[in-house]
């Protein structure tokens, strides 16, 4: 059970009882407090109990003087400003569970930072060739997704966009990977889709994943990465920490990973 995925009311979204929100990942540039309205009613229709968006400066000013609040945001290096606009349409979905261990994560994340180091692996982009190894790894890894990456056609679609994946192999078979989307400007990439097999882990192999990402991105001009990270994950958020990026907010409550709904928390990084 995933959410779906469409362009509607002058944005890309995806939306779903299996996260219980509506997420707006993009909008267009003609995006109106008409086509805010509609999601609204769209959202309410659907009974979910939680709208968040990605805005840019331009959209800013139509979700503050509508309700939302800015939960976590990214700059970026033109001086523009991503934020995470949030509105909550049931109050139960506003109770933080947690809390303590997200505090504590955020404090050992500061404290210390997850470095690569070699190891006798090797590491290269993923192709559609690979897409039923990444499938299967996902599955391995990820009780639950908001997105059907445990999908091997969904995969090839997204490798066809603007989506890319690196892979880390011990000999053919595939142990770890990690996925970077742009924008449709290619102005900034998220950071997303980390997984290795439980065998391999805390060998540093998300921060070299991301390390060759960063490299990926910025031959194509991107300068400006961020993440959004599982709040109680100790490995991922110390991961990013030791890669340099900055801790800007927490979406609580947000996502469906990992078996249950759970807050999230935003890094990025300028090169």
């Amino acid at each position: 059970m995933t959410d779906t995925l469409e362009n509607r009311y002058n944005a890309s979204m995806h939306h779903g009882k299996f996260s219980d929100r509506v997420y707006l990942t993009e909008l267009g540039s003609a995006f109106s407090l008409s086509d805010l309205s509609k999601t609204e009613a769209m959202a309410l229709k659907a009974d979910y109990s939680k709208i968040i968006a990605k805005v840019k400066n331009k959209h800013t000013g139509i979700f503050s003087d509508n309700g939302y609040t800015c939960e976590a945001f990214f700059p970026l290096k033109s001086g523009n400003r991503v934020s995470f606009m949030v509105k909550y349409l049931k109050a139960e979905r506003m109770a933080v569970k947690n809390g303590v261990i997200i505090s504590d994560v955020l404090k050992e994340a500061e404290k210390t930072g997850i470095r690569y180091h070699s190891t006798d692996m090797h590491m290269r982009k993923l192709t559609e060739h690979d897409a039923d190894a990444l499938a299967e790894l996902y599955r391995l890894v990820f009780e639950t997704y908001p997105f059907p990456i445990y999908e091997s056609g969904y995969l090839r679609e997204t490798m066809a966009g603007n989506m890319r994946y690196y892979g880390v192999f011990s000999g053919e078979k595939l142990i770890a990977a990690a996925s970077a989307e742009t924008d449709s400007e290619r102005t900034y990439a998220e950071m997303s889709d980390f997984a290795t097999l439980e065998e391999y882990r805390r060998l540093g192999l998300a921060a070299a994943l991301n390390e060759e990402l960063e490299k990926s991105l910025s031959v194509d001009g991107v300068k400006c990465y961020y993440t959004i990270a599982r709040s109680v994950s100790y490995g991922m958020n110390k991961t990013f920490a030791g890669c340099g990026y900055t801790f800007t907010g927490t979406l609580f409550n947000n996502t469906n990973i990992g078996g249950g709904m759970e807050s999230m928390n935003v890094w990025y990084k300028h090169e």
